[in-house]
C-alpha cells in the first residue's frame, strides 16, 4: 500500500513538473534587419538553433530553452551573439495579444525586434513599450500590462492605438470589432443574419452582437457615434442596458483613453495609456 501511494506521489510530482517546465515547441521563426537574415529553429527536446547570413556573418548558436506562459527564455548559447541573440523571447500571434500556445510571432524583449513563423525573408519591424492600465471607480489600479506597438520600418514611425487593446484584451468584452470602419457586413449567428449599419461615409453606426433569436438569446446591439466629419468615434451605447463607452484621442487620432460609464453616467472603470 505504501508503495503504491509513494508511485501516485511520484506521478503526481512529476507531471506538477511537466506543466511548469514540459512546454518545447517545433517551430521556426525568421526576420531581416542590420541586412542580416536570422533563422531561429526551436526543438521540442527543449534546444535550439539560430543561424544567420548577411552583414553580422553566418555563425551559428545552440543551447536550451523554456517556455514560461507566454515567454520564451534561453538557458544557453546567448552569451556571445553580440546582442543579436537574448534571453528572453515574448509569444504573440497579433500586436497586443499574448498566448500560451506558440505561434505568429516572437518579439526580443531585449532590442525588441520581432520575428515570424515562417520561412519567408520578411524586414523585422521593432517595437516600443507601452504601459496600460485599467482602473476601477476609484480609480484604483485593477489590470496593468505592457502593450508592445511595432515601428514602421519604411517611415520609421509608429501609431499608438488603444483598440489594440480593447480587441485583445477584452475591454470592454462588447467593444470587440465595434471600432473597426469596415467589419463584415453580416453577422450570421446560428443561421440567421444580422445586417449591421453603416452610415453614408461607410462608417459602422449599429454593430450586433451576443448570439441569436434562433438561440434562444435576444441579439443586443451597439449604437456608435461619431464625431462630426471623422471617423473617430465619440461614443457607444450598450442596448442592453443603456451603459457608454466613451473616447479620447491624442493629436493624432490615436485612442488613449476609454471610459466606461453607466446608463446614469457613474464611471466604472477607465482603460489608459501610461508612457
Amino acid at each position: 500500500m505504501m508503495t503504491i501511494l509513494r508511485n501516485i506521489l511520484t506521478l503526481l510530482l512529476l507531471t506538477s513538473f511537466l506543466k511548469v517546465n514540459g512546454q518545447a515547441i517545433e517551430k521556426t521563426y525568421t526576420g531581416q534587419w542590420a541586412m542580416t537574415f536570422w533563422k531561429f529553429e526551436f526543438h521540442k527536446d527543449g534546444t535550439y538553433r539560430r543561424t544567420s547570413s548577411g552583414h553580422f556573418g553566418n555563425p551559428t548558436f545552440h543551447g536550451t530553452y523554456k517556455i514560461y506562459n507566454d515567454t520564451i527564455e534561453l538557458i544557453s548559447g546567448y552569451d556571445s551573439s553580440s546582442g543579436t541573440l537574448n534571453k528572453y523571447y515574448l509569444i504573440s500571434t497579433y500586436h497586443g495579444t499574448f498566448i500560451t500556445v506558440p505561434q505568429g510571432r516572437i518579439i526580443d524583449l531585449t532590442n525588441l525586434y520581432e520575428y515570424y513563423n515562417n520561412e519567408r525573408n520578411y524586414i523585422c519591424q521593432k517595437n516600443i513599450v507601452v504601459k496600460v492600465e485599467i482602473t476601477d471607480s476609484l480609480n484604483k489600479v485593477v489590470k496593468s500590462f505592457n502593450c508592445y506597438i511595432p515601428i514602421n520600418y519604411l517611415t520609421n514611425k509608429y501609431k499608438i492605438d488603444l483598440s489594440w487593446c480593447v480587441e485583445f484584451f477584452d475591454y470592454p468584452v462588447k467593444l470587440k470589432k465595434a471600432y473597426f470602419e469596415r467589419p463584415d457586413k453580416l453577422d450570421e449567428k446560428d443561421g440567421l443574419f444580422f445586417t449591421n449599419i453603416f452610415d453614408n461615409n461607410l462608417r459602422l453606426t449599429t454593430y450586433f452582437y451576443n448570439r441569436s433569436l434562433i438561440s434562444g438569446v435576444k441579439p443586443e446591439k451597439l449604437d456608435l457615434e461619431y464625431f462630426s466629419g471623422t471617423k473617430n468615434v465619440k461614443r457607444i451605447v450598450d442596448s442592453k442596458d443603456s451603459s457608454n463607452y466613451n473616447f479620447e484621442y491624442d493629436d493624432y487620432g490615436n485612442i488613449r483613453v476609454i471610459d466606461y460609464f453607466t446608463k446614469d453616467h457613474k464611471r466604472i472603470s477607465q482603460l489608459k495609456i501610461i508612457q
